[in-house]
C-alpha cells in the first residue's frame, strides 16, 4: 500500500478505531457545507446522465463575478491539487523552488515532471516567517516557477504584501513564474490586506491557486481553481488536464459557492473565539503554539517531553497531523484543525487526559 502523507485519511482509522472518528487532521470548515450548496449538488445529479461541461461555463462565470476579474483568467480543476500538477506539466519547469516547511504536493508534482527542487528554509527563530533573504536566493538560482503558500501550511504564517511584491518584482527579472495558492486565504480575518487578485493585470507573470474545498467543507467533490491574467499560460493549464475533470455536481455546488459571500463571514466570525479556546488550552498544556490566522493551529511539543502524542490521540478516536515529514521539521511538530465548540472541547479534555496520565 503506497505511504498517504496527508491528513484526513479516516479511512485506514476506520480500521483501527472503536467508535466516532473526530477528524483534527484536516483543515476544513467545521460549520460544514452551507445548504444552497448541499442543494446545488444534490439537484444535478439527474444532470450527470451527461458529461459535464468541459468549459465549467456557468461555473467560470459565477467565479469571475465572485473575485471580480474577466472569465479568461479563470481555469477549473478537480481541486487546487489537480492545478498544481496540470501547471507543471503544461509548463515542464526544469527548476523549481518551494518553501521549507510547506504543502508537500508542489514539491512531488515538480518531482514528478523530473524538475529539480530548490527549498527556501523557514527558520523556527524567525517563527517559520518568509524574509527579504528569498530574493537573493531566487536571484541566485533562477528557478522557473516558485510556489508560495499564503498563509502557509502547516505553520499559518502570511506573508505581507510588500514581500511579495518585491519578490514579483525579482521573478519578473529572472523569469519566474509565481504560483500563490491562497486556499486558506478566505478563512483571514483581514484576507483583504493579503490577496493578490487585484493585482493580476498588473503581474503577468503571477498565478493564484484557490478553491472551494475547505471553506465551503467539500473536500469529496473537489472543485479548485486558478486565477492568471496571462492567456498563454491559462491555455497551456486548460490543454495539460483531460476535458472532463470537473464532475457536474463539483460543478454546481461551486456556482452554488461562489455566490455565497455570507459563508465566509459567519465562518470569521465563529473561528475567533475557538482559535483562541484551543491555542489557549495548547499553551496551558506547555506546548509552543504559532498564533493562528486561519482555520488550522500549528504546535510544538517541548523538547523535554517524550509523547507519542499522535497515537495517544488516535487512542481516544482523535486524528491529528504529524508535520515529522515535512523538510525541516520532526516528530515534536503537529497541526490541528479548529472545529466545533463541542469538538474542540473534547480535544481539550482528552489532551489533559493524556498529560495528567503521563505525570502518574
Amino acid at each position: 500500500m503506497p505511504t498517504l502523507i496527508h491528513g484526513g485519511d479516516i479511512y485506514s482509522a476506520q480500521s483501527t478505531v472503536e467508535g466516532r472518528i473526530y477528524d483534527f487532521s484536516a483543515n476544513i470548515n467545521p460549520l460544514g457545507i452551507p445548504e444552497s450548496v448541499k442543494k446545488a449538488a444534490a439537484f444535478s445529479l439527474e444532470q450527470c446522465v451527461h458529461y459535464p461541461d468541459p468549459l465549467c461555463r456557468e461555473l467560470t462565470a459565477s467565479i469571475a463575478e465572485r473575485e471580480g476579474v474577466p472569465s479568461s483568467y479563470i481555469c477549473c480543476g478537480n481541486g487546487a491539487a489537480d492545478l498544481i500538477y496540470r501547471i507543471i506539466y503544461a509548463l515542464r519547469p526544469s527548476k523549481g523552488m518551494v518553501l521549507a516547511p510547506t504543502f508537500a504536493e508542489y514539491e512531488l508534482a515538480l518531482r514528478a515532471a523530473k524538475a529539480d527542487v530548490v527549498y527556501c528554509a523557514l527558520s523556527e527563530d524567525s517563527d517559520f516567517c518568509l524574509d527579504t533573504s528569498i530574493l537573493s536566493q531566487i536571484k541566485q538560482e533562477k528557478p522557473n516557477i516558485l510556489f508560495l503558500c499564503n498563509p502557509n501550511n502547516p505553520t499559518g504564517q502570511t506573508i505581507e504584501r510588500s514581500l511579495i511584491f518585491s519578490i514579483l518584482k525579482c521573478c519578473k527579472e529572472c523569469g519566474t513564474l509565481v504560483v500563490i495558492d491562497e486556499c486558506f486565504g478566505d478563512f483571514l480575518d483581514d484576507f483583504e490586506e493579503y490577496t493578490l487578485v487585484p493585482y493580476l493585470k498588473e503581474w503577468d507573470h503571477l498565478l493564484i491557486l484557490k478553491a472551494f474545498t475547505k471553506m465551503y467543507a467539500i473536500p469529496g467533490l473537489r472543485i479548485g481553481y486558478s486565477l492568471c491574467s496571462n492567456e498563454e499560460i491559462n491555455e497551456k493549464v486548460l490543454d495539460a488536464g483531460q476535458a472532463w475533470s470537473v464532475s457536474i455536481p463539483a460543478q454546481s455546488a461551486g456556482t452554488a459557492a461562489a455566490k455565497d459571500r455570507e459563508w465566509t463571514v459567519k465562518t470569521r466570525s465563529y473561528l475567533q473565539k475557538q482559535r483562541k479556546t484551543l491555542s489557549d488550552g495548547l499553551r496551558k498544556a506547555r506546548f509552543k503554539v504559532w498564533e493562528p490566522k486561519a482555520n488550522y493551529i500549528f504546535f510544538k511539543i517541548p523538547n523535554d517531553v517524550s509523547i507519542d502524542l499522535k497515537e495517544e490521540f488516535k487512542k481516544q478516536g482523535i486524528l491529528i497531523r504529524s508535520c515529522a515529514n515535512y523538510p525541516t521539521l520532526d516528530e515534536r511538530y503537529f497541526r490541528i484543525a479548529v472545529k466545533t465548540e463541542q469538538e474542540n472541547e473534547w480535544f481539550l479534555t482528552v489532551l489533559n487526559k493524556i498529560i495528567s496520565e503521563r505525570k502518574e
